[in-house]
């Protein structure tokens, strides 16, 4: 090793490789490094000299190593070109005129090729590739630099036979015997193993030299104009859930479940809402102008978004016991009804049998008489009128019977799906396409439905009013989240209804929390059910409409158009322009909820919305919109994720490169990359990132599209060449 400059960094310096130039001046230098804790840990500096000064850095462009072994005069007639300077300095060894480039194999670019052009004396150039793709990669820009630099010389790839994958000419040397057995490959080999595996090498090449034209020729590797860009995954902060709002009763029972369950608020608070808006339904309504007919009802879709094992159903079991206190009251009255119901109607059929009886007999009197008939009256009675079950909620129901229940629960149910994947996927299930579009127009709680079916009759519900909450994991929502943000006939419109959504980070730390009494606290909580329960519609069966203060009007006006410009600017993407615009619905929701529920606590019923109320509600829209984003860039980022994991099997050359968008998802069922569709989105978003070239392969029939990773990309496996 020859005399190392001052500036060069010693710490973990395990060789340097001294640049020279046509006349063995000293040039550049290039240094490696090693962690000596991890022995597949190196790193590369490059230093160059000017004005007899070293600097660090690499000089624009690049010399090339090992150029002074290229005479100037006719007697060095085949060169090598080797990858590493480790490489090339054993090719030197074996006294072989030999050079390659700075800064490993996706710099070719930058190095200064053009300098062969004074050595156009020399007939043959052979290229010695490392046994990998980056080492294919390299070679085939190094051929095209030849050809523009010595377009006469005839250029020939050397194959090594039985190699490893990764595997050069170093570890080629080193399987011969005449190869030092303690030799590191960085050391010059002495005579006479030099000689000797000189003879091997030159014997090798006699049989195994390919020209690169043919070698090359399958497909040639494109030329990337830019660098590839980070693949960085979005964050958003979700803002803290302001339970602190609402009635002492509700922010204490809501504190115990969750310290309890050590769960986070947002699971519990949010199913608690979306069931007060159920139970409210359609018996109350806001208008949002005065004179404006637009009104809007109490019900809310929601969704707690989680992974498995996050406490979720627990939570929402909790938050809906209320309601499941209520439907077993009217359930056990059901029955006791419907027993004298029974009763009553079995007295009513005897009592009809009679009068049916009389009525014969008198009749055939009349007839045997030749009296008026018309005089003859059966004396109808009404039946006793069938008992009808409230119902509160349903988990699981066809749309044709929860049409029959929304016409005996005028008010509206709640839909609870443990699961909402499985409801989710249902919609694409033969036989219920029509499914999305009934739970689509139940919604609003304003439209009519009508059911004509052969069979079955006709059905008329006066009202659709649903309101639906369940739990999902991050995975399978991702999918109807991508279908939003893609647009297209995936993008219906049901996702962005779900506005009660959250999706809260996960508490780290577990502790055992005794000495709450949860029934003590959920007493005055169903105190709160058990009056809301009793609101009723006007003395008609319609809803009872609601208005602002006037104070809370003025309010409300000026929030509207602020919205309004917000969501028009053009500066939002579509999928959450979509979703916002949707808040219109979920503000006078939660205004009603919160009204009934504050007015609840002191046993009365409101008579309009008040300015506090709409504050509040506005507080928790701003939380449930931090919650959006966040949902929607958690989608995001499983596509980043995914493209991030298609990278790194091309790196691992799990599939080839280049490859066909088919080469990813037939038959290998990678998460995230399991259809055609998820795939393109994929590939879209890495041309995007300048990470992939498409190029398109002309075959016998249909011309296809193979896709190139980024040479740079290979690098964050390998590291830049520098041996």
């Amino acid at each position: 090793m020859s005399e190392i400059p001052q500036i060069v960094e010693k710490r973990h310096l395990v060789f340097f490789w001294l640049y020279k130039d046509e006349q063995g001046e000293d040039v550049s230098l290039v240094a490696r490094y090693q962690d000596p804790h991890k022995s597949t840990k190196k790193w590369f500096r490059q230093y160059f000299c000017r004005n007899q000064k070293w600097e660090e850095g690499a000089p624009t462009p690049s010399p090339l190593y090992g150029v002074n072994t290229l005479s100037t005069t006719h007697s060095v007639t085949r060169a090598y070109i080797l990858e590493g300077e480790k490489c090339v300095s054993a090719a030197h060894s074996l006294d072989l005129a030999a050079i390659t480039s700075m800064m490993g194999s996706s710099n070719v670019e930058k190095a200064d090729w053009a300098i062969l052009a004074r050595y156009r004396h020399i007939q043959e150039f052979v290229l010695v590739p490392d046994n990998d793709d980056p080492g294919y990669r390299y070679m085939s820009a190094v051929f095209r630099e030849i050809q523009k630099a010595c377009p006469n010389a005839k250029v020939f790839v050397c194959k090594f036979q039985n190699m490893k994958k990764g595997d050069d000419l170093i570890d080629w040397l080193k399987l011969h015997p005449s190869c030092p057995q303690d030799w590191n490959g960085f050391d010059v080999i002495q005579k006479p193993n030099s000689i000797e595996l000189q003879r091997t090498f030159l014997e090798h090449l006699s049989s195994h030299l390919i020209e690169a034209g043919v070698y090359f020729s399958e497909v040639e590797y494109p030329i990337f104009e830019s660098d590839p860009q980070p693949l960085e995954e979005i964050s958003f902060q979700t803002l803290p859930c302001p339970l602190h709002m609402l009635a002492d009763p509700i922010v204490h029972w809501t504190q115990g479940v969750s310290m309890q369950m050590q769960i986070s608020e947002d699971y519990v608070i949010t199913p608690f809402l979306v069931s007060v808006g159920s139970l409210i339904g359609r018996k109350r309504g806001l208008e949002l102008r005065p004179g404006s007919r637009w009104i809007e009802f109490a019900n809310l879709w929601g969704m707690c978004v989680g992974r498995p094992a996050m406490m979720k159903s627990p939570a929402m079991n909790a938050a809906f016991h209320f309601l499941v206190v209520l439907a077993n009251r009217a359930k056990a009255h059901f029955e006791q009804s419907i027993k004298k119901y029974q009763k009553e109607y079995e007295i009513w059929l005897i009592r009809k049998k009679i009068r049916e009886e009389d009525y014969k007999r008198e009749l055939k009197e009349a007839i045997k008489n030749h009296s008026d008939q018309a005089k003859i009256h059966f004396h109808e009675e009404d039946p006793p009128q069938e008992p009808k079950r409230k119902r509160y909620k349903t988990q699981d129901a066809t749309i044709e019977k929860l049409t029959e229940l929304l016409i005996e629960n005028p008010q509206g149910l709640l839909l609870y799906r443990d699961e909402l994947a499985g409801w989710l996927h249902s919609f694409e299930k033969h036989g219920h396409e029509n499914d999305r579009e009934f739970y689509l127009e139940s919604r609003s709680g304003k439209g009519d439905y009508d059911v004509d079916r052969i069979g079955r009759g006709s059905l008329s519900v006066p009202a659709l009013c649903s309101s639906i909450y369940g739990s999902i994991q991050p995975g399978p929502l991702s999918k109807n989240i991508r279908d939003a943000v893609r647009g297209g006939s995936g993008d219906n419109g049901l996702i962005q209804r779900f506005q009660a959504m959250v999706y809260p980070e996960p508490k780290t730390t577990w502790e055992l929390v005794e000495g709450i009494s949860i029934s003590e606290l959920e007493e005055p909580v169903q105190k709160i059910f058990d009056h809301l329960d009793k609101l009723d519609f006007d003395q008609d069966k319609n809803p009872i409409i609601l208005s602002f203060t006037s104070e809370a009007q003025v309010h409300f006006d000026q929030w509207q158009q602020t919205f309004e410009n917000k969501i028009r600017s053009d500066k939002l993407p579509p999928y959450l322009e979509a979703h916002l615009s949707k808040y219109k619905k979920l503000l006078p929701s939660l205004c009603l909820i919160i009204e009934h529920l504050n007015q609840a606590v002191l046993s009365l019923y409101p008579q309009s919305i008040s300015i506090k109320s709409l504050k509040v509600a506005l507080l928790w829209l701003d939380y449930f919109e931090s919650h959006a984003y966040r949902i929607y860039n958690s989608s995001a980022n499983s596509v980043l994720k995914a493209a991030q994991d298609l990278t790194r099997r091309i790196r691992n050359e799990e599939i080839p490169n280049p490859f066909t968008a088919r080469e990813v998802y037939h038959g290998k069922h990678w998460t995230g990359l399991t259809d055609p569709e998820e795939v393109k989105e994929i590939i879209d978003l890495l041309i995007e990132k300048d990470c992939l070239l498409a190029t398109p392969i002309k075959t016998g029939g249909r011309s296809t599209v193979k896709y190139w990773l980024h040479t740079k990309l290979f690098d964050e496996k390998e590291g830049p060449k520098g041996s």
